[in-house]
């Protein structure tokens, strides 16, 4: 919703921003602005938002699928490797999802493996290449916050090779300077104009132990067919242990301060491991500091998980050409396994959102007698607890309705009473339509129970249909 919105007002002229439930233009600093400046190229070029957005992932799946295969070759030095990564990560089900909606991941993806790629040259060359690669960091922050990470690990890659300490600064000084100058820039609009740098507040709270079991079955569904997750839940813990597996091995990594192969590329290997500690450390402070509701769904670990894959890749192949018959076979098994499931996964996938679409394009929604009676409400203020669902199939601006307590601090949110109050007001003068996605769903939850009560006081039903009902303060 904040892409595509930001993308149509973009080239429209309206800034980086979203219309409000109430027509208002609201800049946007929640979302950095790179994929959405990308959309609007398109938009402003005859081409809707949503449909460049599906063009763009296309393009961008190809284009990450051959990256990861180059990654991998270049770790192995064996052109063998960069099928396997190609193909592990072309057919990996995880990816033709994140792939699959208007989401910033697949652009990020290309940015971070872009930056991943130029920096062992980097090191080893000319401050111009530390000044490109700091150019692709700066743009994958731009693209996601969490590009910190990219940023981090391109420092302290370039700070890592033993050479003179004066080169060593005078590298990293310039991708310091090509990285953080966009980014910076960018920080500075969000302060001017709203007076929070990214619209984030510090504040203290434990990481919820489900988290750990959110990761597991994301990892799981990295490498395991899906079939087999879906029935196994003990298979969550294996994909527990395979993520420590992989931060142990990424660390050990690190801290033998080799190449993985002492052939092609000596510092990729290096560069591809710092990332990895440098994404897991943003995503464990984000939790922590910035934002305790954040999911360690695919959509978050997929950066994480388009790394680990050409280091996978490579590893499979070099065990196989240096190993005995016994590693041989394994690996052959292991490659084979791992190609079938993800085929197997990756075309069911493929054929459910051929058939049925997903997100909000799924023909339930495309076909929604609720959406149809919102197309044909009069020009009233809409509150809706699905504003970006009502905004993609209606184009209908809506206000937010939302509970007591913030999801991303855990507190009690500031101004509620307030909101609720106005909120309550404008619905029962008439001015406004109720519109409540999944009723029976929300009726079920004892919070948004209590939201749909303190909201609904006094409403009448004008329209109720499978999907949802239309409250107002008359007919």
């Amino acid at each position: 919703y904040m892409y595509v919105s930001g993308a149509r007002n973009l080239a429209a002229g309206l800034g980086y921003s979203r219309i409000s439930g109430g027509g208002e233009v609201k800049p946007i600093t929640h979302f950095p602005p790179l994929f959405s400046i990308v959309l609007a190229a398109f938009q402003a070029a005859g081409w809707d938002a949503v449909a460049a957005a599906r063009g763009l992932a296309i393009a961008l799946m190809g284009l990450n699928t051959l990256l990861a295969g180059a990654l991998a070759w270049r770790l192995a030095n064996r052109p063998l490797a960069g099928a396997l990564g190609a193909f592990l990560f072309g057919l990996n089900p995880l990816f033709l999802d994140v792939h699959s909606w208007a989401m910033a991941e697949p652009l990020f993806i290309a940015l971070t493996l872009g930056t991943l790629s130029v920096l062992p040259w980097a090191a080893a060359g000319q401050a111009r290449r530390a000044l490109l690669a700091g150019l692709l960091a700066g743009l994958a922050c731009l693209t996601r916050y969490v590009g910190a990470a990219g940023i981090a690990a391109g420092t302290a890659v370039l700070l890592w090779p033993r050479r003179s300490v004066r080169l060593k600064l005078r590298h990293a000084a310039a991708f310091l300077l090509a990285s953080l100058l966009p980014v910076g820039a960018w920080l500075l609009r969000n302060l001017q104009i709203s007076g929070t740098s990214t619209n984030r507040q510090i504040i203290w709270h434990p990481i919820d132990p489900s988290k750990l079991t959110e990761a597991g079955a994301t990892f799981a569904a990295w490498l395991l067919p899906d079939t087999l997750v879906a029935v196994h839940g003990w298979l969550v813990w294996v994909g527990v242990a395979l993520g420590v597996v992989c931060l142990v091995a990424v660390a050990v990594l690190l801290l033998s301060a080799v190449p993985l192969t002492g052939e092609a590329d000596p510092g990729l290997a290096l560069s591809l491991a710092w990332f990895v500690f440098a994404y897991a450390g943003v995503l464990l402070g984000n939790l922590l500091l910035l934002d305790s509701s954040t999911p360690l769904d695919a959509r978050i670990l997929s950066p994480l998980l388009s790394v680990l894959t050409p280091l996978l890749a490579a590893l499979i192949v070099l065990v196989w050409w240096r190993g005995r018959v016994a590693s041989k076979f394994l690996m052959v098994i292991l490659a084979l396994l791992l190609l079938t499931g993800f085929a197997d996964d990756g075309r069911r996938l493929l054929d459910q959102g051929w058939l049925r679409g997903w997100g909000f394009s799924h023909r339930l929604w495309q076909s929604s007698a609720l959406m149809q009676a919102i197309r044909e409400l009069p020009p009233v203020t809409l509150y809706t607890n699905e504003p970006d669902l009502v905004y993609f199939q209606t184009g209908r601006p809506s206000y937010i309705i939302f509970g007591s307590l913030d999801p991303v601090t855990g507190l009690p949110r500031e101004g509620y009473d307030e909101w609720l109050t106005q909120a309550r007001m404008t619905l029962a003068q008439g001015r406004a339509a109720l519109v409540l996605v999944n009723y029976e769903a929300l009726l079920n939850d004892a919070g948004d129970r209590a939201m749909v009560e303190a909201l609904s006081e006094g409403l009448v039903m004008i329209g109720s249909y499978d999907d949802g009902v239309i409250l107002s303060a008359g007919e």
